[in-house]
């Protein structure tokens, strides 16, 4: 089975900060989520990469990579790529596709060339998601120096994307073969796997930071906007909002206006604090209740975008903002907030 999609692409959807068209109105939220027990929360285990699902590794994935466009520049890393990336991706959501057992290795060398694989257990229950939002059953096809792959065996779903000048139609064959080879193994290999335990896993964003909360730390107007409410799906989408249960919370002058002035995203990984130290280049704050915190800049805008990493048990939390310089706003006004959901709990607002 293959799959294609017919609105936007899995791998770039779900911009936060640009677009062509009106998002829908948000939904206001309401659902009731039961909040982290106010008893002492233990000493967490040492922090272990969650077991994948089937024997497939970057390795395979690489050599399978290297028969189709050959050697690349760039190296391989285990986590997603920021080309053509949305705006939440930087940080927690980059690892999401361990979180259920599911592999993810790219190899990044800008707009002429690189690649992007992912692999995950839960098929047919991806699937289900994905057609829902507007996927059509279709082969993996290349052109224009581009390939969109998805291909499932069994309850093994492989997507991703493959860049490189000298792409065409002409080599949809042989990437669909490398794709299914890449499946085939996965599903052969397939074992049953448990997710870690998390408190962040289904936190609704009004439970993390209230608007009013922001609005009154940072002396401005914030409205919420429910981050994947923008529109837009796709594999990565599904795996984060559906299987992860991670947050994506956007705080701007006013909800569901593309130019509404953007203050805050709040984005998570469920179990991540395996990941929380493979990030380079921060610098140590102090946050009360935090079992760690660090600030640094992404790459996602001209100047950047300063953001603070909060590890709490064995959640990753990260809050970015998109003002860098001697405008940026405080973060560490904000993050005591979100320490305090996730370490004694809070009732969601009706």
């Amino acid at each position: 089975m293959r799959l294609h999609p017919v609105l936007i692409s899995g791998l770039a959807a779900v911009l936060l900060l640009s677009g062509c068209s009106a998002p829908p109105e948000p939904k206001p939220e309401t659902t009731q989520t039961a909040a982290p027990s106010a008893s002492a929360t233990p000493t967490p285990a040492p922090a272990v990469e969650p077991e994948a699902a089937f024997d497939v590794t970057c390795d395979d994935v690489t050599a399978e990579l290297r028969e189709l466009v050959g050697e690349t520049e760039a190296s391989v890393q285990e986590r997603l790529s920021l080309w053509g990336a949305p705006g939440w991706y930087p940080g927690p959501a980059q690892y999401m596709f361990q979180r259920p057992g599911g592999i993810a290795c790219s190899s990044d060398g800008g707009d002429e060339a690189g690649w992007e694989i992912t692999i995950i257990p839960g098929a047919r229950l991806a699937v289900d998601g994905l057609v829902e939002h507007g996927y059509t059953d279709n082969l993996t096809s290349c052109d224009g120096g581009i390939c969109h792959i998805t291909a499932r065996e069994g309850d093994v779903l492989v997507s991703g994307s493959i860049r490189g000048a000298s792409l065409s139609a002409a080599d949809t064959a042989r990437v669909d073969a490398a794709t299914l080879r890449l499946a085939v193994r996965a599903s052969e290999s397939q074992r049953e796997v448990e997710m870690q335990e998390s408190e962040l896993a289904g936190t609704t964003c009004l439970q993390l930071l209230r608007p009013e909360e922001l609005s009154q730390a940072w002396g401005i107007h914030a409205e919420l906007q429910i981050g994947l409410e923008f529109g837009g799906w796709g594999v990565p989408a599904h795996i984060y909002e559906v299987i992860d249960e991670a947050p994506l919370c956007y705080y701007s002058s006013a909800a569901g206006d593309y130019e509404a002035d953007p203050y805050l995203t709040i984005t998570g990984l469920p179990g991540g604090a395996w990941a929380f130290d493979l990030i380079e280049g921060r610098t140590p704050v102090d946050v009360p209740g935090a079992d760690a915190a660090m600030s640094g800049t992404d790459d996602m805008l001209p100047k950047g975008r300063p953001y603070l990493d909060l590890l709490v048990g064995s959640d990753w939390i990260r809050l970015t903002t998109y003002e860098a310089g001697e405008g940026s706003r405080d973060l560490t006004a904000i993050a005591p907030q979100i320490v305090e959901y996730l370490s004694k709990g809070r009732p969601a607002p009706q």
